[in-house]
């Protein structure tokens, strides 16, 4: 007996069993032949089971399971590849024709990618450039053009031509020297110096070493203590004081000056705005001695100044005074009389005048109308205070006057004045006598 498999298909299976009945009186054994997919197991005495030689076709429906090895799905329907995701077998569908590819070295023949969300195209070549999506006005015309040719991308290292305009916002390494046109003289040259060497430019906040010559009219925060050099000792630190304060410069306009100032002394009699000094001041007092007015006052033209202490001599007024006895009173001889007004008295104290200034009297001058007769005299004597002084004159015979200018007589105010007339013993009378003197008055 011999057990045959026909599988028609994978889902379909019919079983036919036939037998030989010469087989059947010695028996023959029930055997199988395994497919593939499908093991049958025997049971009981499979060797003599059969009589006649049997075929035995086993099949089924449906779809192999996976843990039989199959994919558990229909593959009547599919239409495409199958794909294990998480262990689990999917049909997906595929297009075009040809070969399945794998992930390593595959060769596509003009493939439609679609639209994939990455790609690594690092030996992709023939792609045209007009599919290129997404790239700027004037990009893709400009990567068709040879480099090196007007309109065509500058390369690494390449010639940039002349471009219209660029911006060199972060370029590097532009040769200074033939780089860049239009600098002015020496400007190249400068460029490529190190800072803070000599000829280099002065950078913001920095070092402007040592210039021949620079203009500062717009310069801010020069520091005086060390920017400026040359300045006189203390200079620096003056000029860095507040104004109008101790050890400060002084503004031209009402400065406040501290201290013991000094300045240049002006030659006496200096008349110009120069600031006159201490010394000038004292110098330009007067040395000679002050003058004294007998007529009216001036206002005179000398710069010097009289000092505090000085003191004027004393300013003389000369004025004349006259006593007269009148011609209607003779005076007798061998007597003494006093003058009064138009006469004169035998009694002094009724004729002698107070004096109201202090002063001197000199210059005594007196007359008479009839000279004394031979012999006899006539003697005018100045009085003070009831006695004679030395101011004196004697009218002889030889004629009717007499002077005395060299005495003098100092009074004081309040002192009594008064003029004493003496005859001798035969002198005859004496009329019309007058005397005249000078009365001299000073102020300081």
């Amino acid at each position: 007996m011999a057990l045959r498999f026909a599988t028609n298909s994978i889902a379909r299976f019919s079983s036919i069993v036939s037998m030989d009945a010469g087989n059947i009186s010695s028996g023959a054994a029930l055997s199988k032949v395994d497919d593939t997919n499908v093991t049958a197991t025997l049971s009981g005495t499979p060797t003599t089971a059969l009589l006649k030689a049997t075929t035995i076709t086993l099949g089924w429906t449906g779809t192999l399971a996976t843990s039989r090895g199959g994919f558990g799905l229909s593959m009547a329907a599919a239409n495409g590849v199958t794909v294990w995701t998480a262990g689990t077998p999917n049909q997906a569908g595929t297009t075009g024709t040809g070969n399945v590819v794998r992930d390593t070295s595959p060769t596509l023949v003009t493939p439609l990618l679609g639209t994939p969300t990455s790609g690594v195209l690092s030996n992709c070549t023939g792609y045209p450039l007009a599919n290129l999506t997404g790239a700027g006005t004037g990009v893709l015309a400009a990567l068709a053009i040879n480099t090196g040719s007007a309109g065509a991308p500058v390369l690494f290292n390449g010639a940039g031509g002349t471009p219209s305009s660029i911006t060199l916002t972060s370029a590097t390494g532009l040769p200074v020297s033939t780089g860049i046109s239009g600098l002015g003289t020496g400007v190249a040259t400068a460029l490529a110096v190190n800072v803070g060497s000599a000829g280099a430019f002065v950078t913001f906040n920095g070092a402007g070493g040592t210039p021949s010559s620079i203009t500062l009219t717009n310069g801010t925060s020069l520091p005086i203590s060390t920017g400026v050099s040359g300045l006189g000792t203390g200079i620096a630190t003056a000029l860095g004081t507040a104004i109008n304060t101790a050890g400060s410069v002084a503004p031209v306009t009402s400065p406040a000056l501290g201290g013991t100032p000094t300045a240049p002394t002006a030659a006496v009699d200096t008349n110009t705005t120069q600031i006159a000094t201490t010394a000038m001041v004292l110098a330009q007092a007067a040395s000679a001695t002050p003058l004294a007015s007998t007529t009216a006052g001036a206002v005179g033209t000398s710069t010097r100044y009289a000092r505090g202490d000085h003191v004027h001599p004393a300013s003389s007024t000369n004025t004349p005074i006259l006593f007269s006895s009148g011609n209607n009173s003779a005076i007798a001889q061998n007597t003494t009389t006093f003058f009064t007004y138009g006469s004169s008295v035998s009694t002094e104290n009724v004729c002698a005048v107070p004096m109201s200034a202090p002063g001197t009297l000199k210059n005594l001058y007196a007359s008479t109308n009839s000279a004394p007769a031979a012999g006899q005299t006539f003697t005018l004597t100045v009085r003070k205070n009831g006695s004679d002084t030395t101011l004196t004159c004697t009218i002889t015979s030889a004629g009717t006057t007499a002077n005395d200018t060299t005495h003098t007589v100092a009074y004081v105010a309040g002192d009594l004045i008064s003029i004493k007339v003496v005859t001798s013993a035969t002198s005859g009378t004496m009329t019309g006598a007058n005397v005249g003197l000078t009365l001299v008055t000073s102020s300081p």
